[in-house]
């Protein structure tokens, strides 16, 4: 079904965990068959605990985006992190913007082996986002706004 709606969709590249590869023939034998033209395929690392090597689930709550959002970490900072354990940028430069990420990322630099995934590390990035948040005058009204309205949903505000 989803070769089908791939092709319908007419969709250019499909990116999806490693766990996958193993039905990447059937699926190109798929498009063969139907004459279709494939889409690109690449697939990334499993998220794994640093610490146990074992892939993360969306099913446990501490791994989930509510979970992170809960605990206070910027979408700009998971982003950043997660990006740069799973494939490796054109510069050497470790805090970016959701833009420079963009312009930075390149389907060969995805690592082949799963990315660890270090609370520790994620924290960092999230200081040093909130750091650059916080520095600029632009930024800071925005990060006020967000955190007035985070405020008013709890009840000490």
């Amino acid at each position: 079904a989803n070769v089908v709606d791939d092709h319908l969709m007419e969709i250019s590249h499909v990116l999806r965990g490693a766990e996958w590869i193993s039905s990447l023939p059937i699926h190109v034998m798929l498009y063969k068959y139907f004459s279709w033209e494939p889409p690109v395929f690449a697939h990334l690392p499993l998220l794994v605990d640093e610490t146990n090597r074992t892939k993360l689930s969306k099913r446990r709550a501490d791994t989930s985006i509510q979970f992170f959002r809960d605990e206070g970490y910027l979408p700009e900072a998971l982003i950043n992190a997660v990006s740069l354990i799973t494939f490796k940028p054109k510069s050497k430069v470790e805090l970016f913007t959701r833009e420079e990420l963009i312009e930075s990322f390149n389907l060969t630099g995805i690592h082949t082996s799963n990315a660890g995934v270090s609370l520790r590390k994620f924290g960092w990035y999230n200081k040093m986002h909130l750091d650059r948040l916080i520095s600029d005058d632009m930024l800071r009204g925005g990060l006020v706004s967000e955190l007035e309205e985070l405020l008013s949903q709890t009840d000490y505000y």
